[in-house]
């Protein structure tokens, strides 16, 4: 009876323990149905990279722009677009009536200049000695006139002379003193008018200087015709364009462009980005060029990187490194990639997809990821969301380091945050 008692017993227990167990693991399933479902990965220090793709096309660094002194008709090109041409070759022919109809003359320029020049010095060494010999004469004159009438008035005090004569001579030394003012003026005037020809001289002086430099300038610059009216190349190059024959054109004109070809400013690579990326590429500075196919990959070194320009893009150009532009050609469409690699010492980088940004992803800007808590519970071990304040170092293309979890050991950061997260959220661990 006691045996058949303690076997009832016994298999009472073991039903029971079954029971909780059973009702434990459906009861934490069921619990599991409504918790948030997460993902996590491990935070780890590793150094990230940033890449940017930028569509751009190869320009010519170089162009010559091949123009005239003056009037010119194009009667025959040799050239046209496309063709390469070295220093030597027959660009075209001009009509010979009608080039330098506009041209200024150097000789005619150089000529009004030393007259110019020697019209200033006579100004400069101007004299008035005769004035002032005059005005001499005329002072010593009246000084005498004027010591006579000291013993006239003596004379006439003693009756010795008529007031007739002492009269005249009054008169005869006030028209002295105006005779002796009027030259004085004049000789004041003539002195003003000359200095006043000295600065007009110089003017004009200076004006022909840089007149004849730039003729001279100009000389260097336009193109000449040999005597049968052909202009040849100056430089190694490719045509881009011609202009019209058969028509007149003026010494502004382009009668030919030319994409100077050798050295290390032959061939430019051109992009547009977006105006956020300005720092990111600035503070790169180089370009990594990447043809579909064919050509050998090539490096450009950023020269011109403008502010912003239309639809708030910047403008980006550079030259090849080195000079080598392999066979890169002009107008070929080509993509370039900025990239920079970010080191990491000390801190974590954490997957972009984790991170929540306040107010977007940037280099000092603050965010929050939520890590994986783990802990043993009554039904098992159980997972919660602790959030945690970050501060974004460096942005990568995927990832992004992060300073804020150091204090942490091994930490695991959820990569699918959402909504239904706060700080202390019971979490499913989806694996």
């Amino acid at each position: 009876m006691i045996n058949r008692a303690l076997k009832i017993f016994q298999n009472t227990v073991l039903g029971f323990l079954i029971l909780v167990f059973v009702m434990g693991f459906f009861s934490k399933s069921v619990i599991n149905l409504f918790l948030p479902k997460v993902q996590v990965t491990s935070a780890v220090e590793m150094p990230v990279e940033r890449t940017l793709v930028l569509e751009g096309t190869i320009e010519p660094g170089s162009i010559v722009k091949v123009k005239l002194g003056g009037e010119a008709v194009v009667d025959e090109y040799y050239a046209k677009s496309g063709d390469m041409v070295n220093i030597g070759d027959q660009l075209f022919r001009v009509n010979r009536e009608y080039i330098g109809a506009n041209n200024t003359s150097v000789e005619a320029l150089e000529l009004r200049l030393e007259s110019e020049i020697l019209r200033l010095e006579e100004y400069q060494n101007e004299g008035f000695k005769v004035d002032e010999a005059d005005i001499e004469i005329l002072t010593g004159k009246l000084n005498k006139s004027r010591a006579e009438l000291l013993k006239y008035e003596e004379l006439y005090k003693a009756g010795a002379i008529a007031e007739t004569e002492l009269s005249d001579l009054r008169e005869d030394i006030f028209e002295q003193e105006m005779n002796l003012e009027k030259s004085r003026l004049e000789l004041l005037s003539k002195k003003r008018e000359n200095i006043m020809s000295v600065k007009e001289a110089e003017v004009r002086v200076k004006e022909l200087q840089a007149e004849l430099l730039e003729a001279k300038r100009q000389q260097q610059f336009y193109s000449k015709p040999d005597e049968e009216g052909i202009c040849y190349s100056r430089v190694k190059g490719i045509v881009l364009n011609t202009n019209t024959s058969g028509v007149i054109l003026s010494k502004e004109d382009t009668l030919a462009e030319i994409s100077e070809v050798g050295g290390s400013r032959q061939l430019l690579f051109s992009a547009e980005a977006l105006g956020t990326e300005y720092d990111f590429i600035k503070s790169v500075g180089e370009i990594e060029i990447r043809p579909d196919s064919g050509s050998s990959p090539g490096r450009v070194r950023i020269t011109s990187l403008s502010r912003i320009v239309e639809d708030g893009g910047i403008a980006i150009k550079g030259e090849f490194v080195g000079g080598d532009t392999g066979e890169f050609l002009i107008g070929q469409e080509l993509k370039g990639i900025i990239s920079k690699r970010y080191t990491n010492r000390g801190f974590y980088t954490v997957p972009k997809a984790s991170l929540i940004a306040f107010d977007g992803f940037g280099e000092g800007k603050s965010g929050a990821v939520y890590l994986l808590e783990e802990k043993e519970g009554i039904l098992g071990k159980e997972y919660g969301a602790k959030q945690a304040e970050v501060k974004i170092l460096a942005v990568g293309d995927e990832e992004v380091i992060v300073s804020g979890l150091e204090s942490y050991e091994n930490p695991k950061v959820v990569t699918n945050p959402s909504y239904k997260l706060n700080d202390g959220t019971k979490v499913f661990l989806w694996e």
